[in-house]
């Protein structure tokens, strides 16, 4: 049999050995994979067990983390270059698989090893030898059907790593269900990443530093969110300071329920971690540090606009040298302040004498140095004290807080009073007023009756009316007072005693005279105000000889939002006839020799009425 047809005929058998050689190097590497993670992934676990529970305490330390991961990592390479590349890499070696084939199946009894060596071409025969040849082949080739090769696979090796690598593989996939979160977090810091791992306790909003007052116990109060069942049974914390002295402090609930440590006045800088349950935060510089102090450069109170302005237009001013401000409503409070230290904020609460309202607060402006400010705000009724919040960069605030009383002034109405009662006509001298003054003179029906008045008010003066009303009947009827403005100086000074000034004529009638200011840079003008006019009766309806007409002069101030409105008594004046007159003027006569006198000075006003009078030249 040539050598070609020898080898041709086995060709169907090698096929097959390559195939359950391939199939067996897939076994092996399968195998070796398997392997590998049965080694690593418990040194892995071991390492990500480690760190979670180093990271309880601390943060752990990035050169332990490195060996960590140098020695699993280390682990696998050669696991896997041991395990998988290796058997990988093998070439098919035909004679190897035969012998394990024929281990498999004894009845070749080591034919198929023989035929196989004996059938390449580089075996030389002779004719004996090929005729021996060829009848081992056709054996074999008889045989070969008889026998499933796929028997001599290695199956065995995927059935042992099956049950050794399935405890680590649930392990993974139960830390996958259980914990995804914690198994992605613990893995990938393994991997050197800065992953944190989730805790059952997580603290938020803690800041960089903790800045405590100087010689003061502080608590600091512990945000923390918790998963939801989850309740931490111990808590504390651990200070160290530059020397290495070390702390160790309870963090307990308070009766609120919210975790809290107490540090007391003795401890100085340092750093603090700390720990609740599971979940830790730190480490936090702890600096001890004083706390801002303010200082009042000025307070003052400005009038509001409708009580007047200086010449230049600025408002009217007081000033309170100790901050306890005193004012009538709708005046501008302006306090001044300077900080020992630049601020981060100030607040301006305001104080109502009602406690069940809301205190009022504002945010106060801070100056560009960071410790200077000025705090203004509208005086309001109900107002009791203002009060001063600050805190410096840090967030310390200032204690104590500083703070001032408001008084808000309650505003009079406007006093005025009803002058002496004058003869009509006559010029009133100052120092002789007596000489134009008599009381209860009756008012001849059809003439007039002088009236005179003065007023005043803190507020100033605005309008003045004259009321009156007929024998107590009817409402009373208004006569508004017209403001009076002097269009020369030559009148004088404004005498208030007569409603009149030096040199108005005798008859001059100046219904309502706001005075000027006698220094307009420290009092505005219209505090003071009077004025004197005639009331004409003859115009009046049905009016009799025995009426009585009631009136009074009332002034409103300057108060635009809430305007009070002040009244002179009541004065009576009787209505009479010239026979009611004199009769009235002897009683008079008979009363005082003092009226005799005046009837002689003054017998021009009488002229016409009253006997034995000479007429007027």
């Amino acid at each position: 049999m040539p050598e070609a047809l020898i080898y041709k005929s086995l060709a169907p058998i090698r096929h097959q050995i390559k195939k359950i050689w391939l199939l067996n190097k897939s076994i092996d590497i399968i195998y070796g994979i398997s392997k590998s993670l049965l080694f690593v992934l418990p040194l892995l676990a071991i390492a990500c067990l480690a760190d979670w529970f180093w990271d309880i305490e601390e943060e752990t330390p990035l050169p332990v983390r490195l060996i960590m991961t140098a020695s699993w990592l280390s682990l696998l390479l050669v696991s896997v270059a041991s395990y998988v590349v290796l058997p990988a890499i093998k070439r098919f070696n035909e004679d190897e698989t035969s012998l394990k084939i024929e281990q498999t199946f004894p009845e070749f009894d080591h034919r198929l090893i023989t035929v196989l060596q004996l059938s390449r071409p580089e075996a030389r025969f002779d004719r004996k030898s090929e005729k021996l040849l060829a009848e081992l082949i056709g054996e074999v080739v008889d045989c070969y059907p008889n026998f499933n090769f796929n028997t001599a696979l290695e199956l065995k090796k995927l059935k042992d790593s099956s049950y050794r690598f399935a405890p680590a593989f649930l392990f993974v996939i139960l830390s996958l269900i259980f914990a995804p979160d914690s198994a992605k977090a613990l893995f990938e810091r393994q991997l050197l990443l800065n992953t944190p791992i989730p805790r059952n306790t997580n603290f938020i909003n803690l800041p960089e530093k903790i800045v405590l007052a100087e010689g003061e116990e502080a608590s600091i109060i512990f945000d923390l969110r918790l998963t939801e069942g989850y309740t931490p049974s111990i808590g504390k914390m651990r200070w160290k300071n530059q020397e290495g002295k070390t702390l160790l402090l309870p963090i307990e609930p308070d009766e609120n329920g919210l975790w809290k440590a107490t540090l007391a006045s003795s401890i100085e800088d340092g750093v603090v971690t700390m720990r609740i349950g599971d979940g830790r935060a730190g480490p936090l510089t702890v600096i001890r540090k004083n706390r801002p102090t303010l200082e009042m450069v000025s307070a003052k109170i400005l009038m509001p606009d409708w009580f007047g302005k200086r010449p230049d237009g600025s408002l009217y001013e007081n000033i309170f040298p100790k901050g306890d401000i005193q004012g009538i409503e709708g005046s501008i409070v302006q306090v001044e302040f300077k900080c020992s230290q630049p601020l981060k904020e100030a607040t301006l609460i305001i104080k109502h004498s009602d406690s069940n309202l809301t205190p009022e607060s504002m945010p106060c402006t801070i100056g560009e140095n960071k410790q200077t400010f000025i705090v203004r705000f509208n005086l309001k009724l109900g107002n009791v004290r203002y009060q001063i919040n600050c805190s410096n960069r840090d967030g310390l605030e200032s204690n104590p807080n500083w703070q001032r009383k408001l008084t808000v002034l309650q505003t009079q109405e406007p006093l005025v009073t009803l002058l002496p009662e004058q003869v009509p006509g006559i010029v009133r001298v100052f120092g002789k007023d007596e000489d134009t003054e008599i009381d209860g003179l009756p008012v001849l029906i059809g003439k007039q009756f002088r009236v005179a008045y003065k007023a005043e008010s803190y507020t100033g003066l605005l309008i003045a009316k004259f009321r009156y009303r007929i024998n107590e009947k009817g409402d009373w009827q208004t006569l508004p007072l017209q403001e009076f403005k002097p269009e020369s100086e030559k009148l004088g000074k404004f005498l208030t005693e007569s409603g009149a000034f030096e040199n108005s004529p005798a008859k001059a009638v100046i219904d309502f005279y706001p005075l000027p200011s006698d220094d307009p840079w420290k009092a505005p003008a219209r505090r003071i105000a009077g004025g004197r006019f005639d009331f004409q009766i003859g115009p009046l309806k049905n009016i009799r000889v025995g009426d009585k007409i009631e009136y009074f002069v009332e002034v409103t101030d300057m108060n635009p939002t809430n305007p009070k409105t002040g009244q002179s008594e009541i004065f009576i004046k009787e209505v009479a006839g010239i026979d009611e007159l004199l009769a009235w003027w002897r009683r008079k006569e008979k009363e005082t020799e003092k009226l005799m006198q005046l009837k002689n000075k003054q017998a021009t006003v009488f002229e016409g009425f009253l006997p034995n009078l000479p007429p007027k030249p």
